[in-house]
């Protein structure tokens, strides 16, 4: 995801870890949803957070908080009701 292709880490998330059965970690969420964030993609990226978050064993921690704010910092428009939404949760 770092590396600029989103849509190829998504598949490995979708298809080689979750369609073999295996849990994705909060860093593989994380990397997804940071490099979303850095495109100020924040529909993408609330996606994601969404996702993980209905994994009972994942909680998201601080990084996740702050790359979903990054998101909302660098859409356009600018989206401060989401901001505040995820900063109050």
């Amino acid at each position: 995801a770092k590396a600029g292709n989103l849509e190829a880490a998504e598949a490995v998330l979708q298809g080689e870890i979750l369609g073999a059965g295996l849990q994705p970690d909060e860093r593989s969420y994380g990397a997804l949803i940071n490099g979303h964030a850095e495109k100020g993609d924040l529909e993408e990226a609330l996606r994601l957070f969404r996702e993980m978050c209905r994994v009972p064993e994942l909680t998201p921690s601080v990084i996740q908080y702050n790359q979903l704010l990054k998101a909302c910092a660098r859409s356009r428009p600018l989206r401060t009701q989401e901001a505040e939404a995820i900063f109050c949760e």
